[in-house]
């Protein structure tokens, strides 16, 4: 075989044995909020009943109030409540 040809079928060989990954759209670039182990989810889930933020909120609050439910929500696998105060024991 020609020194061409062997190499051009090393590298489709290569390129045959390499696993395809798909690119991020970078919606999640580096919050992927990926649910936590089971240990630590359950930890987490008590702690994190509620978010408290007040009723007028800025664009910016609003937004960051937005994250964190999205976060809580995907490391714990369920939605957290809101709340304007907190109640009994510091609960929202």
């Amino acid at each position: 075989m020609k020194r061409p040809s062997r190499l051009l079928l090393m590298l489709l060989a290569a390129i045959g044995l390499t696993t395809p990954t798909w690119g991020e759209d970078g919606y999640n670039l580096w919050l992927r909020y990926r649910p936590l182990p089971l240990s630590a989810r359950s930890a987490a889930t008590a702690h994190a009943a509620g978010i408290v933020a007040p009723a007028r909120q800025s664009p910016m609050l609003a937004a960051a109030i937005a994250e964190l439910h999205r976060g809580l929500a995907g490391l714990t696998g369920h939605e957290v409540g809101a709340a304007t105060r907190t109640g009994r024991q510091g609960r929202a």
